[in-house]
C-alpha cells in the first residue's frame, strides 16, 4: 500500500492510518495539535511529535515518582534512626549546648571569682594560690557535671 503524504488529510483516513478513532483525530484538530487543512505528512509529523511529548511527560512523571519514593524512604530511615537513638534533633542539641555553655560561664566567670576572692586575697605565694584555684575550678566543674547529668530539665527547648 502506497500512501501519498502530500495529499490533503481527512480525519477518517488519518484515523485509519494511525489506528485511532475519527473522534480522537477530531479532538486533536480542534485542540490545534493537528493543523487545519494539513496534508497527511504534516499531520503525521504533528501526531508523532505529540506522541514524543507524551512519552517525555510520562518519563518525567516516572522521575518525579522515583524522587518522591526516595524522599519517603529517606524520611522513614531517618525516623527509624531517631527511634534507635542514632539521630538527634539538631536545634534541640544546639539549645542544650548553648544552655550548658551559659551554665559554665555563669559558674566559672560570675560566681566562682566572687566566692573565692575573699579567701585568695590573703594568699601571697603562687603555688598555694594555684593549687586552691585548680581545686576550686575542678570542684565547680564536678558539681556542674553532676547537676547536668542529674538534671531533669527539658534540653529540647520545648515547653
Amino acid at each position: 500500500m502506497i500512501i501519498d503524504l502530500s495529499k490533503k488529510a481527512t480525519q477518517e483516513e488519518f484515523a485509519a492510518l494511525v489506528g485511532v478513532s475519527q473522534g480522537a483525530i477530531q479532538k486533536r484538530v480542534a485542540a490545534g495539535k493537528l493543523p487545519h487543512g494539513g496534508t497527511l505528512g504534516q499531520w503525521l509529523e504533528a501526531y508523532i511529535a505529540g506522541l514524543r511529548e507524551a512519552a517525555a511527560r510520562r518519563g518525567s512523571d516516572d522521575d518525579d515518582r522515583k524522587r518522591r519514593d526516595r524522599a519517603q524512604a529517606e524520611i522513614l530511615e531517618m525516623k527509624a534512626a531517631t527511634q534507635r537513638g542514632e539521630l538527634i534533633d539538631r536545634a534541640g542539641s544546639e539549645r542544650a549546648q548553648h544552655q550548658t555553655a551559659r551554665i559554665l560561664r555563669d559558674a566559672l566567670v560570675e560566681t566562682l571569682p566572687s566566692r573565692l576572692a575573699p579567701e585568695l586575697a590573703a594568699v601571697t605565694e603562687p603555688w598555694p594560690l594555684e593549687c586552691r584555684l585548680r581545686d576550686a575550678i575542678r570542684a565547680e566543674l564536678h558539681a556542674i557535671c553532676h547537676t547536668l547529668t542529674d538534671d531533669s530539665r527539658d534540653w529540647s527547648g520545648k515547653q
